[in-house]
């Protein structure tokens, strides 16, 4: 089964402040390649950065060596709760 959204965040929420990458979140959420073989855990992942960076969850901070995206979550992606009654969200 998929990942909900906030499965995504809150393993971003355990990857380190100083910043991140997509294959960082990619390995602490788990995200493995699409069923189809046509998205790798990383391409999944950085879009859900993406997604979180629109809705003011994430934000770029840098690159690294070879272009790779720096990430660090905002206070809001570090405080938002788990949805009630959304599929796939478990409460804390």
């Amino acid at each position: 089964m998929a990942l909900s959204w906030y499965e995504v965040l809150v393993a971003a929420r355990t990857l380190p402040e100083a910043g991140f990458t997509a294959r960082d979140l990619a390995s602490s959420a788990g995200i493995k390649e699409s069923p189809s073989g046509r998205s790798t855990g990383e391409q999944i992942a950085s879009a859900w950065l993406s997604k979180f960076q629109r809705w003011g969850y994430a934000l770029p901070s840098g690159q690294k060596d070879g272009g790779m995206n720096i990430w660090q979550l905002t206070k809001w992606g570090m405080n938002v709760k788990a949805p009630k009654n959304k599929r796939g969200a478990r409460e804390e």
